[in-house]
């Protein structure tokens, strides 16, 4: 586990260390010719919020009676803004009633995670995906106080927030689910811990195991579009670890590509009809050994029955374009 920045690493959620809620100041907002009353946070250092936002920075200085405070007020908190620690944007938000639904995320990190940044289609793609994942989580989810999920790969959070809002509108299960997310997207990271930390807990892994969770830790991981992009001796050492971390009885869900998806101008160079892995020019901001890979169902059975029961294979079940491997640690 490795966090980019002392920040992430120095403060916990802990909202009332920004002061008490009904703490406030006055001040006069001379862009508007009105007075206003903002509620004060300890933990919000405006020297720090300005010098990392230089945007931010030369309109306080153009605007009478603005700061930078009332900028991470009013729009700050919904733009992943630098300069500011986990805990303001905690207090705001709850102060607010955000609701993490409404939060965007940025075009940068949609087009990694979906290959576009077009706004609907990612929307609109996740809530499909989450619906597919849904359809098994119902049928082995407790109301057990400790029921553990991760997301693995969860990058921006495309998958989680729709799952996790279809849960509770459900009322999937009588105790609330705990919720994690991994990747290796530091900056993907970065964004869920301050924008959807009232959701769950958010971590960096690294390319290779281990995580950073006890054994048996889960009830139940997914990871969608993961093993559609990493070379065979790291998908094994992944399989592994999941195995580790997953309670006996626990259930994953892992996506892959069929072989029909193998695009006509690659199929000279395929020779193993099992497993093909890709080498492109991969995905901005993601390494290089993020490719694209190819399972059949054989090669699935053959191998990943090492580490789990293969309880089904649903051909085009995630978005009906990738399979799912619906998979039962059982020892």
């Amino acid at each position: 586990m490795s966090f980019e920045g002392k920040e992430q690493a120095d403060y916990t959620l802990n909202p009332s260390a920004c002061g008490p809620p009904n703490e406030s100041t006055s001040l006069i907002l001379g862009w508007e010719s009105m007075e206003q009353t903002l509620p004060t946070c300890a933990k919000f250092k405006e020297a720090d919020y300005l010098d990392a936002n230089k945007d931010v920075a030369a309109k306080v200085k153009v605007t009478s009676g603005y700061s930078g405070w009332q900028h991470f007020w009013e729009h700050g908190y919904q733009e992943n803004r630098k300069g500011v620690c986990s805990e303001v944007y905690v207090f705001v938000q709850q102060r607010k009633n955000y609701q993490h639904q409404r939060i965007v995320a940025p075009p940068n990190l949609r087009k990694r995670v979906h290959g576009s940044d077009d706004l609907v289609a990612f929307e609109s793609n996740g809530r499909l995906i989450a619906a597919n994942v849904f359809g098994r989580l119902m049928r082995v989810a407790t109301d057990a106080a400790d029921f553990r999920v991760l997301d693995f790969g969860v990058g921006c959070g495309r998958v989680l927030r729709p799952l996790v809002e279809l849960c509770r509108n459900t009322a999937l299960t009588g105790a609330p689910i705990a919720w994690w997310g991994s990747d290796i997207d530091d900056e993907a990271i970065t964004w869920c811990q301050k924008l959807l930390g009232p959701i769950g807990e958010f971590t960096v892994n690294n390319p290779m195991p281990p995580l950073p969770f006890d054994n048996q830790f889960f009830d139940f991981i997914y990871a969608i579009s993961i093993f559609t992009h990493l070379p065979e001796e790291m998908q094994l050492e992944w399989m592994g670890e999941f195995r580790r971390v997953m309670k006996v009885g626990a259930t994953a869900l892992f996506s892959t590509h069929s072989f029909d998806l193998v695009p006509d101008l690659w199929k000279p160079g395929l020779t193993n009809k099992d497993f093909y892995y890709h080498i492109g020019q991969g995905t901005h901001g993601l390494p290089q050994f993020y490719q694209t890979a190819f399972h059949s169902h054989n090669y699935i059975r053959a191998k990943w029955t090492k580490f789990f029961e293969i309880k089904a294979i649903i051909p085009k079940g995630i978005a009906n374009h990738q399979d799912l491997i619906w998979c039962k640690r059982v020892a």
